[in-house]
């Protein structure tokens, strides 16, 4: 979250101006924590205001003039304490004439980019600079619109801001410190802010930033008087939050302390990315939970995809910093999916996002913008779901006994872990192997067929090859001796219709599984056709998902040649590419 405050101050009564609302970085908890931040320094012995001090400096007619065009010039008259540099050529950053035809919208732009990109909170004078952590001669300075710079220097060395030596330094004013510059600073903006400006990701942008949300944060702002029966506020704080920007989204593009590589789709892009993924999320006619707003899924499917397209746009280069040097093949997005390509070396990997139109070294990453996507959906978004033997012991995955009686007699499950020093380390897809035995014997009841499911979470609707990976008991455990007992069962497949409801695909009947020397694949279906996505079914309906792989024993099973006794290391629900 970023925290607003407007930049007028504690002390003034009410604010009626352009400026209520402006950021700043730091946040007064109360009133006592403003003054002693804010209020001017009484070591400081200024006669004059700083905006006194700078209007009356010949040197620095261009930057009055663009103070009292962004309403600057009230600010810096304020009873509290601030720092500016102000250039003396502001060429490099403005064309001073066009203040005189400049809109509201370009004033707030020169106000973020120009002006607080030379403002600093507090009395910050040229003198005993240092970092107390890093015990260097500079300080790390956070400006008004959230950028930093190094303010550094010494008694033996010349004083600099932004790298660029003081022309004068320390010109005390009664509520701060004026410097003076040569030049003006240049206004390097993050991921978030350039995705703003071009114009042809708007698409992308547009999708992200209407999660934008921008909230009067009563408790945190400071009461004023009350004027004509209504309660108004001396410092004013906003809380302005973005579900994608934000902790756990796909990376906090906003913020100045963490670098991110950013494939940017432009409009172009997009569309054809969307008719791409479209065709595997065909949801079904369910509705979603209450605080979702009782929709059907097939009616925001729409959405659903688009929130799908996001999820591999950005990469952090300090958890990719091995495969941007090219000593890495693997490359992993904020969104925890894998990219695996032997043959990709550091610049190689834009080869995922084919058609870079314009490639731009921004102040926490690089932006790409991308006309055209070269996903391989095998490796994003449709990627083969397992379930591995750790999964398989918990609720979610096999039958409590709630909805058939027969289900529970698999619930016990026991689960082998395979350390290093085990024989099959390495060998199993996780970090050990689910056993599945019944809680009766069998031999007294034959009527009864013991059962149990695997949820598929996830699943598209797509076509999948569905197999199941066995473990003989003697390699899970060597003091078992090798068994020539068999698993028979059969193995059906419920997911979900258009209208939400239950249907059973069968996939194998009296399927036999005769222990071997290793491990056995044993496919199930080849090419199976699921007609309704359930991605984000449960976080999206507050129910369980419909789509489960179910083993049954049969009744015909024998005692003496058959086990009820499964060993599971995984089960794989892989896509099958329809054009292979």
């Amino acid at each position: 979250m970023i925290l607003l405050k407007n930049l007028l101050g504690m002390k003034r009564k009410y604010i009626n101006s352009i400026l209520a609302c402006s950021m700043v970085v730091s946040l007064a908890a109360c009133t006592d924590a403003w003054d002693e931040h804010y209020q001017p320094n009484p070591a400081l012995n200024g006669s004059e205001n700083l905006w006194e001090l700078i209007s009356n400096d010949s040197d620095l007619d261009d930057f009055e003039a663009l103070l009292q065009a962004t309403g600057y010039a009230e600010v810096l008259k304020q009873n509290r304490s601030y720092t500016v540099w102000a250039p003396v050529n502001l060429s490099d950053v403005l064309d001073v004439k066009s203040l005189e035809t400049a809109n509201d919208s370009l004033l707030e732009v020169y106000r973020k980019e120009i002006v607080e990109n030379h403002i600093a909170d507090y009395s910050l004078v040229a003198g005993g600079i240092r970092d107390k952590e890093d015990k260097k001669n500079y300080k790390k300075v956070a400006m008004l619109n959230g950028k930093s710079y190094h303010f550094e220097g010494s008694a033996e060395n010349a004083y600099s801001f932004a790298g660029q030596q003081l022309k004068s330094s320390n010109i005390v004013a009664t509520n701060g410190v004026l410097h003076k510059i040569d030049e003006g600073v240049l206004f390097a903006a993050n991921i978030w802010e350039q995705m703003a400006k071009e114009e042809s990701i708007s698409v992308l942008y547009n999708f992200l930033n209407k999660d934008t949300k921008r909230e009067f944060n009563v408790n945190a702002s400071v009461k004023g008087p009350i004027v004509d029966g209504k309660q108004t506020y001396l410092d004013s704080v906003f809380t302005v939050s973005n579900r994608w920007i934000d902790w756990g989204g796909i990376g906090r593009l906003n913020i100045e302390d963490s670098t991110y590589t950013v494939y940017a789709l432009t409009d172009r892009a997009w569309d054809k990315l969307y008719t791409k993924m479209r065709s595997y999320y065909n949801y079904p006619d369910v509705k979603s939970k209450d605080e979702l707003g009782s929709q059907s899924l097939s009616a925001m499917a729409d959405s659903l995809v688009r929130e799908s397209m996001c999820e591999n746009l950005v990469f952090s280069n300090t958890v990719n910093k091995k495969f941007f040097e090219g000593k890495k093949d693997t490359l992993l997005s904020t969104r925890y999916n894998m990219f695996v390509n032997k043959s990709l070396t550091n610049r190689e990997a834009d080869s995922l996002h084919n058609g870079c139109l314009k490639e731009l070294e921004l102040s926490n990453g690089t932006l790409h913008l991308i006309d055209e996507v070269n996903f391989n959906p095998f490796t994003c978004w449709h990627d083969t779901i397992r379930v591995q033997g750790e999964n398989l012991r918990d609720g979610e995955n096999i039958a409590q006994g709630t909805a058939n009686a027969s289900e529970s007699l698999y619930a016990n499950t026991t689960f082998v872990s395979v350390d290093r020093d085990h024989a099959l380390y390495g060998l199993v897809s996780g970090s050990g192997v689910s056993v599945f035995q019944p809680r009766y014997d069998p031999a007294k009841d034959k009527s009864r067929q013991p059962k149990f499911h695997i949820y598929a979470k996830d699943i598209l609707s797509a076509n999948y090859r569905i197999s199941i990976v066995m473990v003989p008991a003697h390699l899970l455990d060597p003091e078992e001796v090798k068994s020539t007992k068999s698993n028979v069962f059969n193995a059906y497949l419920e997911c979900i219709n258009s209208e939400g409801e239950k249907v059973i695909k069968n996939l194998v009947q009296g399927e036999k599984y005769i222990p071997g020397e290793k491990m056995d694949t044993i496919v199930l279906a080849e090419n199976l056709k699921i007609d309704f996505c359930e991605a984000d079914y449960k976080t999206l309906t507050g129910k369980e998902p419909v789509t489960r792989l179910v083993i049954e024993t049969p009744t015909t099973y024998s005692t003496r040649s058959n086990t009820t006794v499964y060993r599971i290391d995984q089960v794989m629900f892989e896509p099958v590419n329809p054009e292979d």
